[in-house]
């Protein structure tokens, strides 16, 4: 545990742990969590008919079967980059002709022609599509846990008997087409429109609370954790998908 004033609780690293010791429930939690991220991943690869296939297999019989985890506990981590770097190497091993066609025993030495040639031309084309697969990845990342962030403040709103005015800052914060203006919002909710700007900033500032948190989850120290904060918050500045969420700190 770590003993900065952060108190960091690495939730996602548990999971991963309790998973390595043989927990189903804490196995399908992280399938459950990160499949959207992992099929984004590999459908920016190039395997598109593939994908639910091969997110699949991946959290079925090779992300904690095939040493993946190995020193993942030590040191300065954080859970997206772990997650990329494993599936990665799992597409490399079932994808790459060459590795494909080994056999136990084999050496790189005892490899033919044809398979330098697969293995080569395979090489260049996952380079060429690994830019655009590892935006699409943080994308969803970062989409992944807005939506957490999201749901938790609609939890809350809720309770707070808010969940009206909740549904129409989301409509002012997506930039809907016929997002209503505060006066409008101030009239179907019965409020003052200043009582609006208010409610409308803590709830901005409450959602930017909640993505922290859920940030913090991800990574094992503060500084980790102030890095990937600034990470993914670009990642919404970039040009994006009609269908990405905004920015909840525009």
């Amino acid at each position: 545990m770590a003993t900065d004033p952060f108190n960091f609780v690495t939730t996602r690293w548990s999971l991963v742990l309790s998973a390595s010791e043989g927990s189903e429930l804490a196995m399908s939690k992280l399938a459950e969590s990160y499949r959207i991220p992992l099929h984004s991943y590999i459908t920016a690869l190039g395997y598109t008919q593939e994908a639910d296939d091969l997110v699949q297999e991946f959290f079925a019989s090779k992300f904690l079967k095939e040493g993946f985890l190995h020193n993942t506990q030590q040191g300065d981590r954080r859970f997206r980059t772990f997650l990329k770097a494993c599936v990665r190497h799992f597409i490399i091993d079932t994808k790459d002709p060459c590795r494909r066609r080994r056999v136990p025993g084999d050496r790189p030495g005892d490899l033919s022609l044809e398979m330098e040639t697969d293995e080569g031309a395979f090489t260049q084309q996952f380079a060429a599509r690994e830019v655009a697969a590892d935006l699409a990845w943080d994308r969803a990342w970062a989409r992944e846990l807005l939506q957490r962030a999201r749901e938790k403040l609609n939890a809350e709103c809720e309770r707070a008997r808010k969940i009206e005015l909740l549904h129409q800052f989301y409509r002012v914060l997506d930039e809907e087409p016929d997002a209503p203006s505060r006066r409008e919002v101030a009239q179907a909710c019965q409020m003052t429109e200043g009582a609006v700007g208010v409610a409308f900033y803590r709830m901005r500032e409450r959602l930017k609370a909640l993505l922290a948190d859920e940030i913090r989850e991800t990574v094992t120290n503060p500084n980790d954790w102030m890095e990937e904060q600034r990470h993914l918050l670009s990642v919404f500045s970039a040009p994006y998908h009609p269908n990405d969420l905004r920015d909840p700190l525009r």
